[in-house]
Parts: structure tokens; sequence; C-alpha cells
């Protein structure tokens, strides 16, 4: 059976869905570091589920990113280890928001907002990963 994986470095997101989900909480991480996880997960045979950079924010407005995977069912099951089958569409799409996300950053990095703008980025990662679960 294949199960839901969050990768996030929002403390929104990680509490609204720790109890009924798998959330790897990333909680220092910056918005980069988040893909790169994800990436190094998709080596490992999980799947994407959402589009690592969904919404109209771009990598250097927000520094709160949240991403929804599919573990297939042997994942981190030791007394099974198979060779994870690599979803290159999944490979893809990683590598290519990785790449996105380096050349807007080299750019213009990401502001120190106010807390209350800070807050309001959580609430809309928050809102597009609910939308991608449902």
């Amino acid at each position: 059976m294949n199960k839901m994986l969050i990768v996030t470095n929002n403390n929104k997101v990680y509490e609204k869905h720790k109890e009924n989900r798998d959330v790897l909480f990333l909680e220092k991480a910056t918005h980069l570091e988040v893909l790169e996880k994800t990436r190094d997960l998709v080596h490992k045979g999980v799947r994407l589920l959402s589009h690592p950079i969904a919404g109209s924010l771009k990598p250097n407005q927000t520094p709160y990113r949240s991403i929804l995977l599919e573990k297939p069912a042997h994942y981190g099951d030791s007394e099974n280890q198979m060779i994870p089958i690599l979803d290159i569409e999944s490979l893809r799409l990683i590598e290519n928001s990785i790449e996105l996300t380096k050349r807007i950053l080299a750019v213009k990095s990401i502001p120190q907002w106010p807390s209350k703008i800070e807050e309001d980025f959580k609430t809309v990662d928050l809102s597009i990963i609910d939308n991608a679960i449902n």
C-alpha cells in the first residue's frame, strides 16, 4: 500500500497534519533545502503528488514550501529491501524546480519579511498543500 508523505518547513502544515499523515518537518530548512530533500526522496522511489513550485508565489518571495509525495509500499521496510523504482517524471520536475529556484534566488533573495507577512505565507502554503491532499 502506498502512503502520502508531506515534506515541509512550515510549522502550520506540520501541526495540522502530523497526527494523520507522515510529515517530514524540516524546521530550519530553507525553501531550496526542502526541494533538495524532496529530490533525495525521489531518488529513493518516492513520487511527487504535488508540483514542487505550486502556487503563484515565486521561490524568492516565500520562505515556506510544502510538497506532497507518495511513498511506495516497501519504503522504509528494512526487511523488504527492494530496489527503488525511480519515477522519471518526478525526478525531472524536482530537478527543474531546483534549477529554477537557484536561478531566481541568484537574482534576488527572499526578503526578511515582518512576522505578519510570514504568517500569511504559511497560511497560503497550508492552503496549497490542503488542496493537493483533497
